[in-house]
């Protein structure tokens, strides 16, 4: 054998130096599988899937009697719907805004993280004029039909009316979601500057939220339509926020001993 093929030779064992007159035949460790790698669900996330899901279900459980005139406005005010359905509306709002807060903390490293901070800020200012306006409408408006319908006194319908689209009520309505329709182009905005979501996944969101003060006049088909776009909004940004989850590494091998390696005193 040449001197070049000896200093080429790999050895296959260990160095018999270490281990005078024994013969020790080197098995390779089979080469283990990649681990697989998947993202849990952050409660951020799967507090905007819920909100969207509380969004649609509102426009379709709330009573529109209740936008009728007369005894009939009052027979929706007094339905358990009608409490049910703003609860949705007002948990959607409060899940929606950890989901928020879960955008901020997840874009803190990129350049979108002031602008999220900022979506944020105006998200909750504007969902405590809603989530003010909501329980006055739900919970005043709900009482005042129960008594209507206990008592027969059908002149206190109008009384109704005049809280439902008074100024105080509708303009603290109006304003909260003026707010929040602002608050929903910093958090298309703050996706579209960062490198850590599809430039796009903020803008239904945007979109559905910048159109919000729609509803307080529109048809219920229109209001329906809404809030299928706002789910979708909310789904949009919750599976982009699940995948910049926490990562978790699932091991291929059933047990932790098993390396591949034989004993050598076997």
């Amino acid at each position: 054998m040449s001197a070049h093929t000896l200093g080429s030779a790999r050895p296959t064992g260990p160095d018999p130096a270490h281990a005078p007159g024994a013969s020790v035949e080197a098995v390779l460790p089979a080469p283990e599988p990649p681990p697989v790698v998947l993202h849990r669900p952050t409660p951020p996330a799967v507090a905007l899937a819920v909100a969207g899901l509380l969004f649609a279900l509102f426009p379709v459980l709330r009573p529109f009697a209740a936008d009728a005139a007369g005894l009939t406005a009052a027979d929706g005010w007094s339905s358990p719907a009608w409490l049910v359905a703003h609860l949705c509306a007002i948990v959607g709002y409060v899940a929606a805004g950890f989901g928020v807060l879960g955008l901020r903390d997840a874009l803190a490293g990129f350049l979108g993280g002031r602008v999220a901070g900022a979506a944020l800020a105006v998200w909750w200012a504007g969902a405590g004029l809603v989530l003010a306006a909501l329980g006055a409408e739900a919970f005043g408006l709900g009482t005042l039909g129960d008594w209507i319908e206990r008592t027969r006194q059908f002149d206190l319908v109008a009384l109704g009316g005049a809280l439902d689209h008074g100024q105080p009520r509708f303009g603290l309505h109006l304003a909260g979601l003026a707010l929040l329709g602002v608050a929903g182009v910093l958090v298309a905005l703050a996706v579209l500057r960062s490198d850590a979501m599809p430039p796009g996944a903020g803008v239904l969101f945007g979109l559905a939220f910048v159109a919000a003060p729609v509803q307080l006049v529109a048809p219920t088909w229109v209001q329906v339509l809404l809030g299928i776009v706002t789910a979708l909004g909310c789904l949009v940004l919750a599976l982009q926020l699940r995948r910049l989850g926490a990562p978790v590494t699932v091991a291929t091998e059933e047990a932790a001993g098993d390396d591949g390696l034989d004993d050598p005193d076997a």
